[in-house]
């Protein structure tokens, strides 16, 4: 029989976070948000639709998808509401109004992402 998952402790983990880790990458994107953005240029070849981040963060890897595929909305899924609070202020604050964070988790969607 499967064990069923705790959802109990989902963010502890990022209790006394370096919030300077998540702020980083706006400014300069990870090699893993680039090397993403390849792949889904050479497999995919959007040029317009939508692409949910499932993990998101602050949302850093949404802003430059949208700066690198101007056609795409783009929605981030985080269960960390602080991330969630903290990455819709600086996409405001950065103008990217194709990019949505929503707090959510994975292993226990709302009936309208089923």
């Amino acid at each position: 029989m499967a064990e069923a998952i705790s959802t109990q402790r989902v963010t502890e983990w990022l209790d006394g976070c370096d919030w300077d880790f998540h702020e980083r990458q706006f400014r300069v994107p990870y090699r893993i948000t680039t090397h993403f953005g390849n792949w889904l240029d050479r497999e995919l070849r959007l040029t317009a639709g939508s692409v949910l981040d499932v993990g998101a963060g602050m949302g850093a890897t949404l802003y430059h998808l949208s700066r690198r595929f101007p056609r795409l909305s783009l929605t981030g899924v985080e269960i960390n509401p602080e991330c969630v609070r903290r990455g819709t202020m600086r996409l405001a604050a950065l103008g990217a109004n194709r990019c949505t964070l929503r707090c959510g988790d994975l292993f226990a969607p709302p009936a309208e992402w089923v």
